[in-house]
């Protein structure tokens, strides 16, 4: 009721400045003739205001149809690239494995507080579902409730024992390992981690993700990722997640307006919801039972 309301009224006092501005120069043109200039001197001057008042309105009125045309060609530019995207789109699982303990992960996804509006993120399309930094890590070792739910209070199904993955900060490989405590006095307990050097060889598994958009496809709000599962022996690609996603309001940020969660809406393929890569991987790499 509150927004129709506020609607109409900024509706009428739009109207209510057409009228003025049309009435404002009515005015003018009846006092110049009313003036004691001559009469072709009032012509000249008539003309000229009426010109000047008319076509103003009329250039704004063309540029925004420009606009708006520019825009509707720029979107057809978007989707049809989408489109064509799409069609290479989905998950393919080509070999799975039983009782996995451990993974490597290859990459870890970065901290981008502005990743909702930031044209140029990480892997947006990935990135929709996941945490980043330690959340990412902490994301595989995550249990399960009694219910199947993935939580970090509750351990009924144990996630991956533990993660490795290089640190950027030294370049050395770590090992994080799952644990259940409270993280403050009297806080219930919950999954965290402790970070230990890695001194045996790697896991056999491994994850990556990768950005799959060009800059030109960036200019058009279209993001792409691929997410793969590795078997490091073998040097195999076991499964694999490609995935693309158009922001239909071309980068619109009005109104606090964030373009990559719109984006999800026009995905590929469609879900409601982002897809951690933790639930993808799961897939692959069963995780080993208590």
């Amino acid at each position: 009721m509150g927004f129709e309301f506020f609607g109409k009224l900024l509706s009428a006092m739009l109207n209510g400045m057409v009228i003025l501005y049309w009435a404002a120069l009515a005015l003018l043109l009846i006092g110049i003739a009313r003036s004691k200039l001559e009469r072709s001197a009032k012509v000249i001057v008539s003309v000229l205001l009426a010109g000047i008042m008319i076509g103003w309105p009329v250039r704004n009125e063309i540029l925004l149809q420009q606009r708006q045309q520019a825009g509707r060609e720029r979107l057809a530019k978007a989707e049809a690239i989408f489109e064509e995207r799409c069609k290479t789109a989905g998950e393919k699982i080509y070999k799975t494995a039983e009782g996995v303990e451990g993974i490597y992960l290859v990459k870890v996804r970065k901290r981008d507080p502005y990743f909702t509006t930031n044209q140029n993120a990480e892997d947006p399309y990935g990135s929709l579902g996941d945490d980043s930094g330690d959340g990412f890590i902490l994301s595989f070792l995550h249990g399960r409730d009694a219910k199947g739910n993935r939580s970090r209070w509750e351990n009924d199904q144990p996630g991956y024992r533990y993660i490795e993955t290089i640190d950027p900060g030294d370049g050395k490989r770590y090992r994080y390992t799952g644990e259940m405590r409270p993280l403050r006095a009297g806080a219930a307990p919950q999954m965290t981690f402790r970070k230990e050097p890695a001194l045996g060889p790697m896991p056999r598994y491994a994850v990556d993700f990768e950005d799959l958009t060009t800059p030109d496809e960036r200019l058009q709000w279209i993001g792409g990722g691929a997410l793969r599962v590795i078997d490091l022996e073998t040097n195999e690609v076991m499964a694999e997640r490609i995935g693309y996603m158009v922001d239909k309001g071309l980068g619109a940020t009005a109104g606090g307006r964030q373009p990559w969660a719109h984006a999800r809406r026009w995905s590929c393929p469609q879900t409601q919801l982002p897809v951690s890569s933790r639930e993808f991987v799961e897939k692959v790499l069963k995780i080993k039972e208590k």
